[in-house]
């Protein structure tokens, strides 16, 4: 009994670290996150995404709508390194370390969101639209390194072919 215990105890501050990276946010669903972070006990229109039961406590019964929209413009840049193949060195293939630096940009000029409810006395009807993640595109000018790692394997296995 002692041992399961101890085991026990272990699992738990196990896990702990586990998910130690939060929870994933979608932080662009309404201007006011910007402002404050923690909107997860908002009892505003937003709470229609994070909070449903807080829109009990809007002041007024009646209709109630927020139209936000938000900009959003980013780089992503990837360090990529991986084997290519290089040649035969008498029976063997040699390979040899590529390296590449990859830099996109990423761009959402209008991300709109929608809140709506309507409330009459303790009853709240809610919803709302909103792109989730943000939309908008990333261009790579240089290509993706998932495409050209890829491409690199399959010529580096296609010259192995034969080769022994």
């Amino acid at each position: 009994m002692r041992k399961f215990s101890l085991i026990s105890i272990v699992m738990l501050i196990v896990s702990i670290p586990t998910f130690a990276g939060g929870l994933l946010t979608n932080t662009n669903q309404h201007a006011a996150f910007l402002r404050m972070l923690s909107r997860g006990a908002t009892t505003e229109i937003d709470c229609a995404l994070s909070n449903p039961a807080g829109l009990a406590f809007l002041p007024n019964d009646g209709f109630h709508v927020s139209l936000s929209i938000q900009s959003a413009f980013q780089t992503r840049d990837i360090d990529a390194n991986f084997l290519t193949y290089s040649g035969l060195d008498g029976t063997k293939p040699t390979v040899k370390p590529y390296s590449k630096y990859y830099e996109g940009k990423a761009a959402a000029p209008v991300i709109p969101s929608l809140f709506a409810a309507y409330k009459k006395g303790d009853w709240t009807i809610s919803g709302f639209f909103a792109i989730t993640g943000g939309g908008g595109k990333a261009s790579f000018d240089d290509g993706l390194p998932m495409f050209e790692a890829a491409a690199m394997v399959g010529i580096f296995q296609k010259s192995l072919v034969g080769v022994a």
